[in-house]
């Protein structure tokens, strides 16, 4: 009879171990999908704020013709409180064409961070006339 109970004992110990294990590399796995969701879901808002860039740009540009770009930096607060954002805008005149520019972005999210996500957006726009007052 205690030879039963031995190897009933051993078996238990023998299960939880493996339990143990399982749970382990179950957390493990789940760790790591949370960390893959934070940097896609960084890389999205890097994404968003490059465009949101783009269109910065094309007001700006709307508004001054001379407009030639700036760095434009947000607060945690503005970004839901998930971290700073840095845009920066460029903007040249188009070989001797005065009435294209050609706009580049660069995007970091989170721009506090060691290695922020980085997205880089470049296009082309046409200027509309502005009107001559008489």
């Amino acid at each position: 009879m205690t030879n039963r109970r031995g190897v009933v004992l051993i078996m238990v110990m023998v299960a939880l171990g493996l339990a143990a294990v399982i749970g382990g590399a179950l957390l493990q796995l789940v760790g790591m999908e949370r960390s893959l969701l934070a940097a896609r879901e960084q890389e999205s808002q890097a994404r968003w704020l490059a465009e949101s860039g783009v269109e910065r740009a094309a007001a700006k540009l709307a508004a001054d013709l001379e407009y030639s770009g700036e760095t434009w930096s947000l607060a945690d607060e503005e970004l839901g409180g998930r971290g700073r954002g840095q845009v920066t805008i460029r903007v040249e005149t188009v070989a001797a064409d005065t009435n294209h520019r050609r706009v580049a972005v660069e995007a970091e999210f989170p721009s506090d961070a060691t290695l922020p996500k980085r997205y880089m957006r470049q296009i082309e726009m046409k200027l509309k006339p502005q009107e001559v007052a008489p």
